[in-house]
């Protein structure tokens, strides 16, 4: 790391990977038990019920290859965005707009170099954890940077 250079890595936790996982999955058989209760014929609701279908299952599994890509989130004061992935090479990635940063959590949106989109759930103690009170200091100093228009 060069000396100009304040920067953060964090690691996803697999437990909340899951989480987003499950909560997706849920949101899906809650979308088919309202659509299954609709006042339509038996066509409209098997046809909103696979398109429930298709459609969630295409975003888990690009959730699923994404978080294959990532082994860790870096950022710097600068605005800089990358990966690790699971190899070790550093890639850089794009932030996306929707992304939140709270005390505790953190749910960031990126773009990797091919287009593909991408959601981490990330959580951190700023009094226990360097990196996540690095990432925390980042994104209030830098965050004019990182949210700029051109930038997301």
């Amino acid at each position: 790391m060069l000396s100009h250079e304040f920067s953060a890595e964090l690691g996803p936790d697999d437990r909340l990977r899951h989480r987003v996982m499950l909560s997706g999955a849920l949101a899906v058989i809650a979308g088919i038990a309202l659509v299954i209760h609709m006042p339509l014929g038996i066509l409209p609701r098997l046809a909103f019920v696979m398109a429930l279908l298709v459609g969630g299952g295409a975003e888990l599994w690009a959730l699923s290859r994404g978080s294959a890509r990532v082994a860790r989130i870096g950022l710097n004061q600068l605005g800089d965005v990358w990966v690790i992935d699971a190899v070790g090479q550093k890639r850089p990635v794009r932030l996306l707009r929707g992304s939140m940063v709270l005390s505790r959590y953190a749910w960031l949106r990126i773009r990797f170099e091919n287009g593909r989109k991408y959601a981490e759930l990330v959580s951190g103690n700023a009094v226990q954890d360097e990196q996540w009170h690095r990432f925390q200091l980042i994104w209030k100093q830098a965050r004019q940077i990182i949210g700029r228009a051109g930038r997301s």
